[in-house]
């Protein structure tokens, strides 16, 4: 057990991840989605160490909790896809939970490094249901 502190430097909002419905561990990385946010948390898997965001869908999110809930992606599951071809080191599949028109998306992050480094290094397709 951990905490999902985000540093700084990445933050969307608050300082930690919350409402995580789903991780992932792929060699020295945790990746966590959560239903209420754009972007996914990768944590270094040993230690307690800040993690940073990745953004998967585009636009912002309202603060209010009301406004937020309403236009929220509502990822629900994350899968490791393991290497194959075109995803020479693998990727990432997050799908939302289809209970509204909003959440009716997923998106495929590929993993082309193994550092786990921050976007610029990662290929992501926005899929519709």
């Amino acid at each position: 057990m951990r905490d999902l502190n985000i540093d700084a430097s990445t933050r969307s909002r608050c300082s930690h991840l919350s409402a995580a419905s789903g991780l992932v561990c792929v060699d020295a990385a945790l990746y966590v989605i959560a239903d209420d946010d754009l972007h996914l948390g990768v944590f270094p898997a040993r230690g307690s160490g800040p993690g940073h965001l990745i953004r998967l869908f585009d636009g912002d999110l309202p603060d209010a909790t009301v406004d937020r809930k309403a236009m929220k992606p509502d990822l629900e599951a994350l899968i490791h896809v393991p290497p194959s071809r075109g995803f020479s080191f693998g990727a990432l599949f997050a799908i939302g939970s289809g209970s509204r028109p909003n959440r009716k998306r997923g998106v495929l992050l590929d993993l082309r490094s193994r550092r786990h480094s921050h976007s610029s290094e990662k290929r992501r397709s926005v899929v519709y249901s």
